[in-house]
């Protein structure tokens, strides 16, 4: 018969109330934090943080009915994949231009994807595409809209205020006048709850907006797994606030993770991102220690 000695029973209890004392800590810390971002959230009318949970909940339904076709551009004649990524690095830079707001940008490209989804367009009209996208955009999301005239004078006058008039009508035609998608940053803001680290976010997610390897993806998807990147890269604290917050686990969210984390890996030839959100970012990108992003469990 096996002889346990009594100091070893002793230090296994001791150890066994210290894990579970560690335990109610960590959970009663968790707690408290969650417990103080709720608070701040209720304590502003504006965040209506009482139907936030409901309010993403049906975002997330209608995700698919809002997204555009992966591979759109296999369809359309003479368009490719790095005239988009010119377009789309103008439009960034006309909405930064412009002093428009984040969701503006989102919806507009949103549009202009969904509608090269549905209609071939020619290479001389991709540029109207891009215009009446972020009309629509502006006119859907901002107090004051910029005028018809103003898009006029940003393309050149390469186009007429009714050319512009009458592609806009045509897109929404075309949409079905279905304009209020979800957009990625109403799960970025959510999940990352750091300002360091939301900052870094917002960054990467304009970026990602230059690249097709995203469209595949559903906006909360991509808004979670660049809050977790950003959350990373900056060694944000506090990992059970996204976890509580993410509506995707992390084994669903890395495949895009590592997307991020491979696109950020490149050289980023475009610059409105930079310079819409100064020349520091330039320097803060290059010097992001990617490894920081830890490999996910696929």
């Amino acid at each position: 018969m096996k002889v346990i000695d009594e100091n070893t029973i002793l230090a296994t209890r001791g150890r066994k109330r210290a894990r579970k004392a560690l335990s109610e800590v960590h959970n009663r810390r968790k707690a408290s934090i969650i417990e103080k971002i709720e608070e701040d959230a209720f304590s502003d009318v504006r965040m209506v943080a009482e139907y936030v949970p409901s309010i993403l909940a049906a975002y997330q339904e209608e995700e698919d009915v809002f997204k555009p076709v992966p591979n759109y551009m296999n369809f359309q004649g003479d368009l490719r994949w790095a005239m988009r990524t010119v377009l789309v690095d103008w439009i960034i830079d006309v909405h930064y231009k412009l002093h428009l707001l984040p969701e503006t940008l989102y919806l507009a490209v949103n549009l202009i994807d969904r509608f090269l989804s549905v209609r071939v367009v020619s290479i001389g009209k991709l540029q109207l595409v891009g215009v009446s996208g972020l009309l629509v955009a502006s006119k859907y999301e901002e107090v004051a809209s910029p005028s018809v005239e103003t898009f006029v004078v940003l393309t050149d006058r390469s186009f007429t205020e009714n050319d512009i008039l009458r592609a806009e009508k045509y897109l929404l035609h075309c949409l079905e006048y279905r304009i209020g998608c979800p957009s990625p940053l109403n799960w970025l803001r959510r999940c990352t709850q750091n300002t360091v680290a939301e900052t870094l976010a917002v960054v990467i997610l304009d970026l990602t907006l230059l690249s097709e390897h995203f469209l595949k993806y559903s906006p909360s998807v991509t808004g979670a797994a660049v809050s977790y990147a950003a959350r990373c890269l900056t060694q944000a604290p506090d990992n059970e606030v996204f976890h509580h917050y993410s509506p995707h686990s992390i084994q669903d969210l890395s495949e895009c993770i590592l997307a991020v984390k491979e696109y950020l890996a490149k050289p980023i030839v475009h610059v409105a991102v930079f310079k819409k959100h100064g020349a520091s970012f330039t320097k803060t990108l290059d010097k992001l220690d990617l490894i920081k992003v830890p490999e996910c469990p696929r």
